[in-house]
This record gives C-alpha cells, sequence and structure tokens, in this order.
C-alpha cells in the first residue's frame, strides 16, 4: 500500500480526486470511504489517500481447451485460481508466461506484479503413439476404447489397420489412400507420399527370411508419389518402402 498527502487550500471550490482504490482520510472534508471529494473548501484541508494497488491479470488458452477465470484488476496481494479445462481427446499441457506451471489447476498467491498467462493443451495418444482426436476426425466422435478398436482394425480393406495408417497420414476410411511401394528395374515408387512424413527404402537377400535392413533414409514425401532411383552397383536382393513420423 503506498501513501500520497496532498493540501488544498481554503478557497477552493471543486472536485478532489485520486485513482481507483484510492481511500481519502484526513481532515474536513477530506474524509471518506471514496476517492473523491467535491464542494468548497473553507479551510485548509490536508488528505492522506491510502493507495492500494491493483495488477491486470490476463489468462487466455490456447486451442482445444479452456479456462475458468475472470480477466481484470486484482488487489495486490489477492489470492487467484486459474483452472483449465481440456476438450474431449485433449489434456492439459502447461501454463505459460509470466507464471508457469504444469497442474492443470494454478494458484497465484499473495498477488505482486501484472501477470500474461496462457494455458495450453495437447492430444491424448493411445498406446500406439496414434493422437485420439486424429482418430476421431475419421472414426466419429466415439470413446477411446471404441477408438482403440477401431485402430487395430483394417476397416477400409487396403492392407493397413488404422494406426499403421495414422503413421503413413493416410485416410483410414479410403481404400485407395494407402502407402505403397512398386519396383522396376530403375527404382523404387513410393506412392502416397505426405509431406508430413519421412521415408526410406529397406533392403534384404531374401524376399521371406532375414531382417529388413535400413538401405537408404531421410526423404521428405511430396504429397503424391515419390521415386528412389536405382544405381549401379546397388545390391541384389528385394527392397521395400518404409514411411516414420
Amino acid at each position: 500500500m503506498n501513501f500520497l498527502k496532498q493540501t488544498i487550500l481554503a478557497g477552493l471550490v471543486g472536485f478532489f480526486s485520486f485513482a481507483n482504490s484510492d481511500v481519502l482520510a484526513g481532515t474536513t472534508p477530506l474524509n471518506g470511504s471514496t476517492n473523491a471529494t467535491f464542494g468548497a473548501f473553507t479551510q485548509n484541508a490536508t488528505g492522506t489517500v491510502n493507495r492500494v494497488s491493483e495488477y491486470l491479470v490476463e489468462v487466455s488458452s490456447m486451442a482445444n481447451g479452456s479456462v475458468n477465470f475472470t480477466n481484470g484488476w486484482y488487489e495486490e496481494g489477492s489470492n487467484l485460481e486459474i483452472v483449465a479445462n481440456p476438450d474431449a481427446y485433449f489434456k492439459f499441457g502447461s501454463y505459460t508466461g509470466t507464471t508457469n506451471g504444469t497442474n492443470n489447476t494454478l494458484t497465484l498467491e499473495n498477488l505482486a506484479n501484472p501477470q500474461e498467462i496462457t494455458a495450453n493443451f495437447t492430444p491424448e495418444l493411445n498406446s500406439s503413439g496414434t493422437p485420439y482426436p486424429w482418430a476421431a476426425m475419421y472414426y466419429g466422435s466415439l470413446s477411446k476404447s471404441q477408438l482403440d478398436s477401431l485402430l487395430t482394425k483394417d476397416t477400409d480393406g487396403d492392407g493397413m489397420v488404422g494406426n499403421d495408417e495414422y503413421t503413413a497420414d493416410t485416410d483410414p476410411t479410403n481404400p485407395f489412400s494407402v502407402f505403397y511401394s512398386s519396383i522396376n528395374k530403375t527404382g523404387i515408387n513410393l506412392h502416397n507420399t505426405s509431406t508430413g512424413r519421412v521415408y526410406g527404402v529397406s533392403h534384404r537377400p531374401s524376399l521371406t527370411a532375414g531382417d529388413w535392413n535400413r538401405y537408404i533414409e531421410g526423404f521428405t514425401g511430396t504429397g503424391s508419389n515419390l521415386v528412389v532411383n536405382f544405381y549401379s552397383g546397388e545390391p541384389e536382393g528385394f527392397y521395400t518402402g518404409e514411411v516414420n513420423k
């Protein structure tokens, strides 16, 4: 709390005021519990303003969630509580800004400065790393257990289960949206690639036996087909295209 003292000379007529939250106290006519007094001053008057500091507190949320809090001016020393509420298929991530936190309930104790805080939310993932918002976008607003079940199935009959379709960034409900590779004498063609995924080619000597070994990698998808050319001296054997998130 700050204190400000001011004297008004006799004979003045007018309005005497201070900022919000000021409280007047002193000789007549300056006594009062408001921040202003009006009238003719018939004697010298000295008033002391007991000034209470206020700070602006603004809390916002990124997409996919909300916060329970009313933005505004709060008195110094206030104790405030902010609660973050994620949307379906999302979880609270963190508070960032003037004050940081990782619990969805953030308490500001003994407020001493202005605050600008943002609540952040992240997608919930299933055990295979597939985001539930992605699954709900294709399968509908189902329970997470229902989505988990669908993600283990090849619902569009293209040979890939839902979790693998997420890895490939293809549509699990469209049989024509599927990642696959084909090969000819000049190279390997990677079909239906995504600009948000990275691709490579693996090799093994036998079609049916042994492990696939990464032969070349680091190709960013094009949004359509991607061609990896062969050159002389390539090892004999079998090649397959691979995709990674």
